[in-house]
């Protein structure tokens, strides 16, 4: 597709689930090894920064990993609940995560970001994307050319 297409490699990113380059799934860091020969970029989602899962963002050619829903919506609550729940040893938990991720050279999506107090949050924590309504609303994919020409 990609020799057939009118664009390069480098315009794309696949974002895979990160279970399926983990175990014994070869086959799929492979994929991920040609696919950056091609130039196409690749994200991994559902990272939750166990040992196995750092372990492979270390190897693989692998710039941008989206935070699991769950650890989000941890934070999220502990946000919106109480202040001080953000001593909350889970809460603590994914934030020494981050530093681990980067360091391992990859950037930090985190989705379902609604308020300027949870983006503020993330990016104060080093997560350089996000994703949600506090970024303003969805648009169609054919509205995506006329939005990015408005911004440029």
């Amino acid at each position: 597709a990609l020799a057939d297409g009118p664009g390069e490699g480098g315009e794309l990113r696949l974002c895979i689930p990160t279970s399926a380059v983990l175990g014994p799934h070869e086959e799929a860091r492979e994929n991920v090894h040609h696919l950056d020969a091609l130039g196409v970029r690749t994200a991994l989602h559902g990272f939750t920064g166990a040992a196995e899962e750092l372990h492979q963002l270390r190897t693989l050619p692998v710039d941008v990993v989206q935070l699991d829903h769950g650890m989000v919506e941890l934070v999220h609550a502990a946000l919106a609940d109480d202040p001080a729940a953000l001593d909350a040893p889970e809460v603590d938990a994914v934030r020494g995560i981050v530093p681990l991720i980067t360091r391992c050279g990859a950037d930090i999506c985190v989705g379902e970001i609604d308020t300027e107090v949870q983006a503020r949050f993330w990016r104060d924590l080093g997560c350089r994307i996000g994703i949600g309504a506090a970024y303003g609303d969805a648009v169609l994919s054919f509205d995506v050319p006329d939005l990015l020409a408005k911004t440029r």
